[in-house]
């Protein structure tokens, strides 16, 4: 049986994480080459996800931080600082998912 993903709970993490709202949106239109994307401003955050790739609540956590890492690091390249940022941006949301 497939476990259910518990996206409000992923919300206020992320939204613990951003220090402002966050919307996360789902949509199986976005570019096959694309796991997730994200559009941020100083007021909020809207984290898109393809569920053609994103399926499981690992899978969320992943992209979410991904796309977190982005934002809080404050740039879009990837390299050695965002991989740290990504990295310990994940290890939170996976600790607050799994806290109960």
């Amino acid at each position: 049986m497939d476990e259910k993903i518990r996206w409000l709970r992923i919300k206020q993490a992320a939204e613990k994480i951003a220090c402002r709202p966050v919307s996360i949106h789902g949509s199986t239109d976005l570019p096959p080459h694309l796991r997730a994307a994200v559009d941020a401003t100083e007021e909020r955050v809207d984290i898109a996800l393809n569920f053609q790739h994103v399926k499981s609540a690992e899978d969320v956590l992943a992209a979410v931080a991904h796309e977190l890492a982005h934002v809080v690091a404050g740039i879009s390249h990837h390299g050695g600082r965002f991989e740290a940022v990504w990295k310990e941006i994940k290890e939170r949301l996976m600790e607050d998912y799994y806290r109960f």
